[in-house]
């Protein structure tokens, strides 16, 4: 319930204070478990690329954001997860993986923090072990809009583009799949 309404009010947000524009849509699997791979600019890209769509989306986001009891239940309540950036984090994946088996997409950001181009090995890892369609998704405008180290949200544009899906080699090493992944992100500019 408090996901369905975040959800749209994210959206109604970004719609009027953005002039949000979305391509691509069709791109996300209408059933089974999929990755959505996303390039991080801002503290809105969670909810430019999980409110475009419009099957629930499970995020990951950084384990000190849940420290707060109140924030933490909000966090969980619109579907993210905790997840230990400072090293692999076999809890969050272990999540990742189970959440995705059931059928349910996950949204990664691999670079894994605000403004990183370099990606992390454990989206190559999930892609590899889950075996599921991987959707690209860059976001472009919501570094203006809401910059890191700002306090206060500025106008700009923001639009989301999602890719076709594809799947990964899973014998490739995780870091090259990773790496492909952020490629992929990176085309859709």
């Amino acid at each position: 319930m408090i996901y369905s309404v975040c959800r749209l009010l994210s959206r109604w947000f970004l719609v009027v204070c953005f002039r949000v524009r979305t391509f691509g849509t069709e791109n996300v699997p209408s059933a089974g478990g999929f990755l959505l791979a996303c390039n991080h600019e801002s503290y809105l890209d969670p909810l430019a690329a999980g409110s475009s769509i419009l099957r629930p989306v499970h995020y990951m986001a950084k384990e000190s954001l849940f420290r707060n009891p109140l924030i933490g239940a909000f966090l969980r309540g619109v579907l993210a997860f905790p997840v230990r950036r400072e090293a692999g984090d076999t809890r969050a994946i272990k999540s990742a993986m189970r959440l995705v088996r059931s059928g349910k997409g996950v949204l990664l950001f691999p670079g894994g923090t605000r403004g990183s181009k370099n990606a992390q090995p454990g989206i190559g890892f999930l892609a590899a072990k889950l075996g599921v369609p991987v959707v690209p998704v860059f976001i472009s405008g919501t570094d203006k809009a809401f910059p890191r180290g700002a306090k206060f949200f500025r106008p700009a544009r923001v639009t989301v583009r999602y890719g076709r899906p594809f799947t990964v080699d899973p014998a490739l090493p995780y870091q090259q799949i990773a790496d492909s992944i952020m490629a992929e992100i990176e085309r859709l500019k």
